[in-house]
This record gives C-alpha cells, structure tokens and sequence, in this order.
C-alpha cells in the first residue's frame, strides 16, 4: 500500500475525530448552559452559552438559549453582536434571522427591524416567515397598527392577495373588526381549508350586533369558501334552515367532497335541539345518503327517517 495513502486515511480519520470531538464539546457546553438556564442562574447561564457561541458563532441552540436568559435579565440588547455574528458566518438559516427581528424590535430600533426582515426576506423571497415575525414582533411591543402594516408589505412583496391573512384576521379581531376578520379569515379558509375550524371559532364569537355585517360580508365574497362559512355561520347563531339553504348552493360537483362538507356542517348543530335543527340533519343525511354507496347510504337514511320522527314527535302537542 502507497505510503501516500497511508497518510491521507490518516489525516482524514484524525480530522473525523477532531470534528465528532468539537461536536461533543459543544453538545455538554450547551447541556451546561441549559442546566443553568433551568436553575434560573440567568447571569452564568449566557456566559455560558457565550462560551459555545465562541466556537460556533452561528450555533442556533445557543443563540435561542442567551435570548431566552438575556430576556428576564433585561439585557437583550446584548446578545445583537452574537446575532451579527451568526449572520456575517451563516446567512441563510430564518431561526437566526427571526432572533434578529425580536430583539430588534425589543429594543426598540425599527429601522433595524425593517433592515433585519429586508435582509431575510431577500434570502427566503417565497415565503411569508419573515413578515409573519416581524409583525408578531410588533405585536408583542403593542403596536397593532405598525404589525398591520408589516403583513400588509409582506401581502404585497409576496403579489398574494391572501398572503398572512390568518395574521390579518387575527389582528382585525383584536381590534373588534369584526367584518375585516370576516374577509380575511374567506381569504385564509381558501388559501387553506385547514383554517376553516379557526375561522368558525373565531367569528361564531362576534358579538350579536355585528353579526348582519359578517354575514352579509361573507354573502357578498365572490369566494366558495365564504358562503360555506355563512352557512356554517347561521347554523351557528340560530337559523340552520337558511345556513343549510346556502350551503346546498355551493356543494362540489365531487360527491365524496361533497360529502364532507355537509358532514361538516353538521357539526355546527350537534350539540343544538329544536324541530328546524331536527329537520335540518334530516336533510343533510338525506343529502348524504344520496351521494353515498353500499351500506353508508342505507344509515344515512335511517339517520334520516330518525331525525323526522323525533320532528314529527316534537311537534305533536303536549297532553295536558
């Protein structure tokens, strides 16, 4: 065997095992610096992590640790040269990039801010991550109008009208924009369905006398989506007859997603008892079992003739 390759493999294991050694080292420094931190020995625990951060400047762990130790202390400002640091060695990672945004606007410089969130927007020019922070992170410093206008620059960077609309309906709420958060939460249920159930929970709360204008807010989207949401909306508050009306209008031509969508309607009357509320299941698990196969269909109507006798019952009069 060459006496060259010999001290290649050489050279490359003892620079293997200096690497998994430095590793090890910063894993039980940040271990260390943890136990700290747990203790609540906030002042030992950023030298700590200082420690780690000498070796690895960009070390994620280590920078979220000083953040969270720094914050009690009252000394966030002093983790910024770390941040700068981590950046100049690694400027693509967002976690760095989202301690940036919090301490900035901790310390009150949105300037910086601004430049912090420009910077990382530039790396990751897709996503909505940057403006979502930032705009939390004003929150956070009560100043709902500055975060407002943080989604909405990220809406308009992005060209997605329905960019952070979860953030903007949110924030609507907050400020008892009733029908703002109606739109928006339209916008976020469409960009994903996902946020259907939060939208529901949010708006079902409305105060009673908003609620004519959330509707007629949602009646009025050109969006599916919205008239689901109405319809769920006025099961919620007490007319299930014209919720189910509407929904029936804008069930899918796909019978399996049809399907769901008034199984998910349902839910909004499960826990509800009166004779419409009644007449109401009887016609969605007829629609049901209309769209469905097999023995699926023949509970579905059995469901239904159920829900129409205890109608029928409900309304019998009462012998005195």
């Amino acid at each position: 065997m060459p006496l060259r390759f010999i001290v290649m493999v050489a050279a490359s294991m003892l620079a293997t095992a200096a690497t998994i050694s430095s590793a090890a080292a910063q894993r039980a420094g940040v271990a260390q610096a943890f136990d700290l931190e747990r203790r609540g020995s906030y002042p030992e625990a950023v030298d700590a992590y200082g420690k780690v951060l000498q070796d690895n400047l960009s070390d994620v762990t280590a920078l979220l640790g000083m953040e969270r130790s720094l914050t009690p202390l009252g000394r966030i400002q002093e983790i910024l040269p770390f941040i700068r640091r981590a950046l100049a060695q690694d400027s693509t990672t967002g976690a760095i990039y989202a301690i940036g945004v919090r301490t900035w606007a901790q310390v009150d410089q949105r300037d910086s801010l601004k430049t912090m969130v420009v910077r990382w927007a530039a790396q990751h020019p897709d996503e909505e991550t940057p403006y979502r922070e930032w705009g939390r992170a004003l929150l956070r410093g009560q100043s709902p109008a500055a975060a407002r206008d943080a989604y909405l620059r990220g809406r308009s960077a992005l060209g997605d009208p329905s960019a952070l609309a979860a953030e903007l309906a949110l924030l609507a709420t907050r400020e008892d924009d009733h029908v703002a958060a109606a739109r928006e939460w339209a916008l976020a249920a469409y960009r994903l369905p996902g946020y259907r159930a939060s939208a529901l929970n949010s708006l079902g709360q409305t105060p009673e006398d908003d609620r004519e204008a959330v509707l007629r807010q949602l009646h009025q989207d050109t969006l599916v989506v919205a008239r689901r949401l109405e319809a769920e909306l006025r099961a919620h508050w007490g007319d299930p007859v014209a919720g189910y009306t509407l929904l029936v209008t804008t069930l899918p031509d796909d019978r399996v997603q049809a399907i769901q969508t008034i199984r998910q309607f349902l839910e909004q009357l499960r826990s509800r008892r009166s004779p419409d509320v009644r007449r109401v299941q009887g016609m969605a698990y007829e629609g049901i079992a209309d769209r469905s196969t097999g023995p699926q269909a023949s509970r579905d109507r059995k469901s239904t003739r159920l829900n129409s006798s205890h109608t029928d019952i409900s309304r019998m009069p009462s012998s005195a």
